[in-house]
């Protein structure tokens, strides 16, 4: 079985799963906003992993096989920026800082859980999301 996600496919995939959690989020139906989170937080890890590849020159994301992302085979969104070399350029913008560790304590096991979480606070995890997602891919 091939690994190998595409970098273009991530780079959509992203775009498309923050949609897909707008969607969730616009249904007004509380059962619905911990899938909101969830499918945002992986837009993010989406991202994140575009960036990194982009910045590695690679075309394709497969942490099983290519050495130099063998340290990527994680889902904390932290340490994916840690570790693909993106956090001093964070850091270096107070907005995008404060967006990664806003959305730093999602985890992917959420998955699993049915939380309530508030309309508020989907909102703005969606937003926060967004707006780094924006800074790190583009429009």
């Amino acid at each position: 079985m091939d690994r190998r996600t595409k970098v273009s496919v991530l780079r959509g995939l992203s775009r498309i799963r923050l949609g897909d959690a707008w969607a969730l989020l616009k249904t007004q139906a509380h059962e619905r906003r911990n899938g909101a989170i969830y499918i945002a937080g992986y837009s993010v890890e989406c991202a994140l992993k575009v960036k990194i590849c982009e910045l590695k020159g690679k075309k394709s994301f497969d942490p099983f096989k290519d050495p130099d992302l063998i340290d990527l085979k994680i889902h904390n969104l932290w340490l994916l920026a840690e570790r693909g070399g993106l956090l001093k350029r964070i850091v270096e913008s107070p907005d995008n800082l404060r967006a990664l560790k806003y959305m730093s304590n999602w985890v992917v096991t959420w998955r699993y859980q049915l939380r309530f979480v508030s309309y508020q606070e989907v909102e703005v995890f969606l937003k926060q999301a967004e707006g780094f997602n924006t800074w790190l891919l583009g429009k």
